[in-house]
């Protein structure tokens, strides 16, 4: 082998290492910056259809549940439900809850837009004529496990 191709295979094999010790750092990066959220949701009216949870990290996406960040649409088995997000970087987040009653993937509201199921969000911020803003309901994953509970309104 030539002196040429011998140090083009050394440099070759080099970049393959520094692009998995970057992969890796990567990933440790994630690890150690990230968190999980366990949220507790509380007084459901029964146990009849599905709880939709939809976690936000930008304030022009809170409530509209094809923008979230992460969701979650689980079966209830009691009056309190409990679910984690896993691994969430650090940032500023909010979540919104709803009972989905009659399982069709959204919050049914009567002519007046008033909701027909329930609903709660993080900080059990009230919505008084309207979904409170996102300054109401934000909170912050730094590290840390965040613990949340929130209770439901009807």
């Amino acid at each position: 082998m030539t002196n040429t191709l011998m140090f083009c295979m050394i440099r070759q094999r080099e970049g393959y290492r520094m692009k998995k010790i970057i992969f890796n750092i990567g990933l440790l990066y994630a690890y150690l910056f990230a968190a999980d959220i366990n949220i507790e949701v509380q007084n459901l009216k029964n146990t009849v259809g599905k709880v939709s949870i939809g976690l936000y990290n930008k304030s022009e996406n809170f409530t509209i549940v094809s923008k979230g960040y992460k969701g979650a649409h689980l079966n209830i088995g009691s009056h309190t439900l409990s679910y984690t997000f896993k691994e969430i970087p650090n940032g500023i987040y909010a979540i919104s809850v709803f009972h989905d009653e009659n399982s069709n993937s959204k919050l049914d509201k009567n002519f007046l837009g008033i909701p027909k199921e329930g609903y709660g969000f993080s900080n059990n911020a009230k919505a008084i004529l309207s979904t409170p803003s996102f300054d109401k309901v934000k909170f912050k994953v730094s590290m840390q496990t965040v613990n949340l509970k929130i209770k439901m309104e009807y």
